[in-house]
C-alpha cells in the first residue's frame, strides 16, 4: 500500500455537488439589556434589572431595549427593500430560520419581522392603527412574515448560544485569579484549549461553529435553499471565521481574526456569485455585510459583495514544520 497525499504531485479537481443552501444570511441581536447596562453603569436601571441584587434574569433572558428593537426594525425593512426578486432570494421568503435560544435574539427576529411588514404595507402602523392592533392583526403578521406557515419553520438551536465563560463572566480578572487560581494559571498556559470554570474554551466555539456548518449542510440535502440564522456577536464571528476557512489555530489569531460584530449586523453568504447567477461554488465564497440601522434614513444600500478565497489545505511541509531536515534521512528502524 502506497500512502500519497491529495496535493502531492497531482492535482485534485473537486468536482462533487454543491454542499451548502445557495444564500445564507447570520444576524446578530439589537441591542441588549445586558449591553444597556454595561454601558449606562451603576446607579442605572438597566443596571439594577442585570446586576442588582433583587435581579432573578439569566444572561439567556435579557430582552432587547428601545433601540435595539428600532435596530431590528431597520434591518427587516432593508431585507425587504433590497433581497426579494434577486436570485439569492427569489421568493422573496427565507425557507427556514433557526435562532439562538436567546429572548434577544427572539425579539429581534420579530422586530425584523415587523419592519419588512411595514415595509410592505406603508401606513398600517402608524400610530393610529397600533393602538387598533388585534390579536387577530397580530396573527395574520405572522402569516404574512411566513412565521407559522406549514412551509416555514423557525427552530431554536443551543449550537448558536454566545461564548459561555461559566462563572468568570460577571467577575473581574482579579477575581478570577484569586477565586479560581488554578484554573487561571492553566489558562494563562493554554487559553486556546483550557475551559473557564463550568465555561468554555476557543476551541469548543469553534467546535460548535463546525457543527453549525454540517447542519447548513443537511438543511442543504433537505432541499433548503435560503437560511435565516441569528445568533450573538461573538459566536457570529466564529461562525465568520468557520465559514470562510480562517480557524484561528492560537489566542492571537483568535483575537486578530474574529471580526467584531455590531448589533443588527447581518452577514450574507452566498454559493453563487451575485453578479452571474451562472457562477456556482460547492460552497460559500462571496460574503458581504451590512448594518441598515447605520444607513442614511431611506437609503437602504445594496450589499457590498467581495469573492473570498478558503486558504488550501496544509503540504507536507506544514506538516513538518521545524522538523530538522536530517530527520527526513533516518532510517524506519524506529529504534
Amino acid at each position: 500500500m502506497v500512502l500519497r497525499l491529495a496535493g502531492e504531485g497531482n492535482q485534485v479537481v473537486d468536482n462533487r455537488p454543491r454542499a451548502m443552501p445557495n444564500f445564507l444570511v447570520v444576524f446578530r441581536h439589537g441591542q441588549s439589556l445586558g449591553q444597556a447596562a454595561d454601558k449606562n453603569g451603576p446607579g442605572s436601571p438597566e443596571y439594577e434589572q442585570v446586576y442588582g441584587p433583587k435581579s432573578t434574569l439569566l444572561s439567556s433572558e435579557w430582552p432587547i431595549t428601545r433601540l435595539g428593537f428600532r435596530q431590528g426594525l431597520r434591518l427587516g425593512e432593508w431585507f425587504e427593500d433590497c433581497l426579494p426578486g434577486s436570485h439569492l432570494l427569489p421568493t422573496g421568503v427565507f425557507e427556514r430560520t433557526i435562532i439562538a435560544p436567546y429572548t434577544r435574539v427572539e425579539r429581534t427576529l420579530g422586530a425584523v419581522a415587523v419592519g419588512a411588514f411595514r415595509r410592505r404595507n406603508p401606513g398600517i402602523m402608524s400610530q393610529a392603527a397600533l393602538r387598533a392592533v388585534t390579536e387577530e392583526m397580530l396573527s395574520q403578521v405572522r402569516i404574512d412574515m411566513r412565521l407559522d406557515a406549514d412551509t416555514y419553520r423557525i427552530g431554536k438551536d443551543a449550537r448558536l448560544r454566545e461564548m459561555d465563560f461559566g462563572l468568570v463572566s460577571t467577575i473581574t480578572k482579579e477575581e478570577f485569579e484569586e477565586k479560581y487560581r488554578e484554573a487561571y494559571n492553566a489558562r494563562l498556559r493554554d487559553p486556546m484549549y483550557i475551559r473557564t470554570p463550568h465555561g468554555e474554551s476557543p476551541v469548543d466555539v469553534i467546535d460548535r461553529a463546525r457543527s453549525v456548518t454540517g447542519a447548513l449542510s443537511r438543511f442543504h440535502d433537505a432541499g433548503t435553499e435560503s437560511l435565516l440564522v441569528g445568533t450573538s456577536g461573538r459566536f457570529m464571528g466564529v461562525l465568520d471565521s468557520v465559514l470562510t476557512g480562517r480557524v484561528p489555530q492560537n489566542t492571537a489569531q483568535f483575537k486578530q481574526m474574529i471580526p467584531d460584530v455590531d448589533n443588527a449586523e447581518a452577514f450574507l453568504y452566498s454559493c453563487v456569485n451575485p453578479a452571474d447567477p451562472t457562477d456556482q461554488r460547492r460552497s460559500y465564497r462571496w460574503r458581504a455585510s451590512v448594518v441598515p440601522w447605520k444607513m442614511p434614513r431611506g437609503q437602504n444600500i445594496q450589499p457590498q459583495w467581495e469573492e473570498f478565497t478558503v486558504p488550501n489545505s496544509m503540504t507536507i511541509a506544514d506538516l513538518l514544520g521545524d522538523t530538522p531536515s536530517e530527520w527526513l534521512l533516518d532510517d524506519s528502524a524506529g529504534t
